[in-house]
């Protein structure tokens, strides 16, 4: 949508939205997912713009002069509840229109360099990220991101570069921490696929060999530990698939995706109707039919080409098997979702 057309919006329409949110799965902040919401704008008479977000957290909603503002005060009450929105206006580095580098009610500005000039075009406000990498999305990195640029820092008070340094450290001390706690012996290896930032051009994707190493805890569960060219994650789960989905919620905003069996769209844990061991996964390549018979090795490669694979996030997977199961959880029903037909990936 250009400038003009966003300007000229009739004050009856309103745009439909999916778009994706981060937060607690159930209401258990233990575990985070991503999650689809619904956004719905439109033109108040006044010239305002009023923001309804629909989602696993409820209704909420906003009315202000374009729509950057209005999703940072939906943010804001959302940040306190554990949820992030997962959308353009949403980076660290995006800001609204303004005189002087003015776009449409519906877009934002990319600022990437404290020092540096806006991004030649706008984007879409709620469009999906093509990159998050070091980029968050908390309203309050946001805020101090733009003050910094703008020079607008009040006397005493921290900027971005010293709460980045601050926040830097104390992750540094947390890593040491749990690197001095107790790791199992990790005594299942093998090489893995991923795709990551290029070593050559960081700025993109490249596929790139690793290694996988998992054992067992002696608390229950299991340890699994990912090395890739200058990248380590180390997570752990009751058995290998959900310690593989929790490092793969945390790969994913580091731009690292592990392929591997158990990062395709079918896979799941073993239940008691289809029970497998701590380090397979069961397979359901359709919504209607049973799973195949036998067991697939959670950190197998998966046949063929890699590029033609059904990759799926770990929401995707969650949403899959609960759609073959039919016991899609209520509160995710609060979303309305496009229909979707058999063997198509879930969106």
């Amino acid at each position: 949508m250009t400038a003009e057309t966003g300007a000229e919006m009739n004050e009856s329409a309103s745009s439909v939205r999916e778009v994706d949110v981060f937060g607690p799965v159930d209401g258990d902040s233990s575990r985070p997912d991503f999650q689809p919401a619904v956004a719905t704008w439109s033109r108040t008479p006044d010239g305002q713009v009023g923001l309804e977000l629909s989602g696993p957290f409820g209704v909420r909603s906003a009315v202000e002069p374009n729509l950057f503002k209005a999703l940072m005060m939906v943010r804001a009450e959302l940040q306190e509840l554990k949820w992030q929105v997962v959308v353009n206006a949403a980076r660290r580095d995006a800001w609204g229109p303004t005189e002087e580098h003015p776009c449409a009610v519906d877009q934002v500005r990319l600022f990437p360099d404290l020092t540096g000039p806006p991004t030649a075009e706008p984007v879409d406000a709620l469009g999906p990220p093509t990159e998050l990498g070091e980029r968050g999305t908390l309203v309050t990195e946001q805020i101090l991101w733009r003050e910094e640029w703008s020079g607008q820092t009040q006397p005493g008070k921290m900027n971005w570069t010293e709460f980045d340094r601050s926040m830097r450290e104390m992750s540094a001390t947390r890593k040491q921490e749990a690197a001095e706690d107790a790791v199992p012996e990790l005594a299942h290896s093998e090489p893995i696929f991923l795709v990551g930032p290029s070593p050559e051009d960081p700025t993109k994707q490249a596929l790139q060999e690793g290694f996988a190493e998992w054992g067992r805890r002696a608390e229950g569960g299991v340890h699994l530990r990912v090395r890739a060219p200058g990248v380590q994650f180390d997570d752990h789960g009751a058995d290998l698939l959900a310690a593989l989905q929790n490092l793969r919620m945390e790969s994913w905003r580091r731009r690292w995706e592990v392929l591997v069996n158990g990062s395709l769209r079918g896979a799941w844990h073993g239940t008691e109707q289809h029970p497998c061991g701590i380090a397979h996964v069961r397979f359901y390549p359709t919504l209607t039919d049973p799973p195949l018979p036998e067991q697939v090795d959670v950190l197998g490669t998966p046949p063929g080409d890699l590029r033609k694979a059904h990759w799926a996030s770990v929401s995707q997977q969650t949403w899959w098997y609960h759609d073959w199961a039919g016991t899609t959880p209520p509160a995710w029903c609060q979303v309305k979702r496009k229909p979707r037909t058999e063997g198509q990936q879930p969106s």
